[in-house]
């Protein structure tokens, strides 16, 4: 089971778009049917009453338990009611938003049956496939390979965005153990999609994590020097490389004016405009009580479609899943900026609580918690960061502070 998840997190770090439906199971995607593997596993072992490893107790915080399990009711009855009134299947994709924390807690209680080694083996599963991403995705653009790949199609940038940015935080606070031909390759690469994609939720994760992170003056050097070379390869290898990279200073030129007002160009939306696609789906949340808890039907867009969706994971829970999914998804916002504080102390399996953090913050202006690969990863490295402190927190109490 370690090796399918194992599996499951390279292919959604590197093919980075939306699992296909399977046909035989109408509205299931590949990560559901993960998630019934592991949901099997762990049924069986407390069934079989197989010992887990010692020492290591269940950890699920408690409100957070709670709303992974309204949240699984909702979407079962949301999906029932959907498919009696000969709902499309296909527009069971709404529906993620509200399985997925059920798998987080289904992973947290899974991750504590397994051995030292196996999660071990997966938190650097996990590392390894963020940081060669960015390095991969510029090679295959580079190469022109990736235009070439009809799987492929469509840019692979959005929602990528929280992974170059735990990349370029590793790369500062914690490159410690890690190869350097491969954090200063991914960093370099990591800073071609920031620094062109430009992308809210990204700039404030980045400014947010060096306030809450920034110890030492050469730090903060180094950060500069980061973007000092950013500067220097958009500029001298953007067009080089492919038209996406082509005048990397005027799209960040265009970002800024999409903040500050508005802009022509399609990539940005400007700050107005997210905030009326956030007043829409408020306003219909506070039109009934059914509507505030329960969230729109799955049937309905919770957006006009010419918008998609609202840019913005906690207003999406919101008008998806009613207040008990916003609720949820905050919780997880408020412990990913504990999870960042603990690397501080303990910069162990660092990257787990980074790209948890990551996302997190992300998804306050992006599409993170919408697309299912995106949300896989952050159910995933939230249950792995719970498990770690979970760990840490317990070593402290039998053995001291000292060994922890």
């Amino acid at each position: 089971m370690t090796l399918i998840l194992a599996l499951i997190i390279i292919g959604v770090v590197f093919i980075r778009k939306q699992f296909t439906y399977i046909e035989v199971l109408p509205g299931i995607y590949l990560i559901e049917a993960v998630m019934v593997m592991v949901a099997f596993s762990v049924v069986f072992r407390a069934m079989m009453l197989l010992p887990r490893r010692k020492g290591v107790p269940v950890v699920l915080p408690t409100a957070l338990g709670l709303l992974s399990g309204v949240c699984l009711f909702l979407a079962v009855i949301k999906a029932t009611v959907h498919l009696m009134m000969n709902g499309s299947p296909a527009q069971l994709q709404e529906l993620p938003i509200l399985v997925y924390p059920f798998f987080w807690a289904l992973l947290v209680i899974w991750l504590s049956q397994q051995t030292h080694r196996s999660i071990q083996w997966l938190s650097a599963t996990l590392t390894y496939a963020v940081l060669l991403f960015p390095l991969s995705y510029v090679a295959l653009y580079a190469s022109g390979l990736l235009n070439a790949l009809t799987l492929l199609d469509k840019p692979l940038w959005p929602n990528n965005n929280f992974i170059f940015a735990a990349c370029l935080l590793m790369a500062v606070f914690h490159r410690q153990g890690l190869p350097s031909w491969l954090i200063w390759g991914s960093t370099a690469a990591s800073l071609m999609g920031v620094l062109v994609e430009a992308q809210r939720g990204m700039f404030v994760c980045l400014f947010l994590a060096f306030a809450l992170l920034m110890r030492r003056a050469s730090q903060a050097l180094q950060l500069l020097g980061i973007g000092l070379t950013a500067i220097f390869i958009v500029a001298a290898f953007g067009e080089d490389l492919s038209y996406r990279f082509e005048g990397g200073v005027s799209d960040l030129a265009g970002f800024f004016t999409s903040v500050a007002a508005s802009t022509d160009d399609p990539r940005y939306s400007s700050t107005e405009h997210r905030g009326e696609m956030w007043s829409h789906v408020i306003a219909n949340a506070l039109e009934s009580p059914l509507a505030l808890a329960l969230g729109k039907p799955v049937s309905e867009s919770i957006v006009p479609e010419e918008w998609r969706n609202p840019h913005n994971g906690y207003i999406s829970a919101l008008g998806r899943g009613g207040v008990f999914a916003l609720v949820f998804y905050l919780l997880l916002l408020a412990d990913a900026i504990v999870a960042l504080l603990h690397t501080r102390d303990s910069p162990h399996r660092a990257m787990t609580h980074i790209l948890y953090f990551s996302s997190c913050v992300d998804a306050m202006t992006q599409t993170v918690f919408d697309s299912p690969y995106s949300l896989f990863l952050v159910i995933v490295s939230a249950a792995l960061s719970i498990h770690d402190r979970r760990q840490f927190k317990h070593a402290a109490r039998v053995t001291g502070p000292r060994f922890a």
